[in-house]
């Protein structure tokens, strides 16, 4: 058992289990039992070695403790029910429109969708790991998520407003950052259409990896900060306002440029699906979806000067 516990802690642990030991088989005996009887009661009573190590280390045996569960399950429906459909119709769609056969049609669509069932499953689960084993203390008073504290009912009317990032909202975010750069890496090494010497043809432009790709990946990182950092103050702030504002110009913005010039996607793979000239810059489908990203990158920044407004009142009230 002490070869599983910290170095540091081994010899003290080591005489605070002996000494324990000894009294109980002591009592035991004192009371009649057989001293080998007596012993092996003492070392049952005690427990599975690997359990009673992990207590004393404070570490969790299960991947996925009971203070998170919930969430966790709630976030993971809540993604696959999201993710999975759009990504089936997306594919549908590309595969159906490319002329693939109906068998191939089907086939490539599903061996895609498990793929990014799996990728879904699995990154939600490590973020949710990683969290489980922080050492911060939640609500319950466990392991869990960073910053949390011990429940107190006064805290209920902040809850009744919204103003907070709240728990799913930071997972989320978490879940965002590694997923970003996940979904460029596949993207550029998995597509249903090759090229002349059976590479994948990649659906964003490949030249983005110059500057663009590796900057939005660092921003999602960013975006995660913040969202740990928003967590831990428990409310909306207007220096939290302010750094929410850049993240979000400085993210949505070059994406919206990007999509209007038409240099975010992939020219070889727009001729394969004959979509050159219906996303080409400035034509009315980029045009429409810049103004889009611009819109929700608008609405983020209201959204969180809403929430500063209600949290202030809330916080001249009590």
């Amino acid at each position: 058992m002490l070869k599983s516990l910290p170095e540091a802690k081994r010899s003290d642990i080591d005489r605070e289990l002996r000494a324990s030991i000894a009294d109980d088989v002591d009592a035991r005996v004192a009371g009649g039992d057989e001293p080998a009887a007596a012993e092996r009661a003492v070392l049952l009573d005690l427990g599975e070695p690997m359990r009673l190590a992990a207590g004393y280390a404070g570490r969790p045996l299960a991947l996925i403790g009971p203070d998170l569960y919930v969430d966790y399950v709630r976030l993971l429906k809540l993604l696959l029910w999201i993710v999975l459909p759009i990504v089936t119709v997306t594919l549908f769609v590309i595969n159906a429109l490319s002329g693939a056969e109906p068998g191939e049609l089907i086939g490539g669509t599903v061996g895609i969708l498990l793929g990014v069932g799996v990728h879904l499953c699995f990154w939600v689960t490590l973020v949710f790991v990683i969290i489980e084993r922080t050492g911060a203390t939640t609500r319950s008073g466990g392991k869990g998520y960073p910053g949390s504290t011990p429940f107190d009912p006064d805290e209920l009317h902040a809850i009744a407003t919204g103003t907070t990032g709240g728990r799913s909202e930071l997972i989320a975010s978490l879940v965002f950052a590694l997923l970003v750069p996940v979904a460029l890496v596949w993207q550029q090494n998995s597509s249903n259409f090759r090229d002349a010497d059976g590479a994948p043809i990649p659906v964003i432009n490949p030249e983005l990896w110059s500057f663009w790709l590796p900057y939005l990946i660092v921003l999602a990182v960013l975006t995660a900060v913040f969202a740990v950092v928003l967590y831990r103050v428990g409310r909306w702030t207007w220096p939290l306002v302010v750094v929410n504002a850049v993240l979000t110009v400085a993210t949505i913005g070059p994406i919206a440029w990007l999509v209007w010039t038409g240099a975010a996607l992939n020219e070889a793979y727009l001729d394969r699906l004959g979509w050159t000239d219906f996303v080409a810059a400035g034509s009315p489908s980029a045009t429409l979806t810049a103004v889009i990203l611009v819109g929700i990158a608008a609405w983020t920044i209201i959204d969180s000067v809403i929430k500063t407004v209600r949290a202030s009142r809330v916080a001249e009230a009590v």
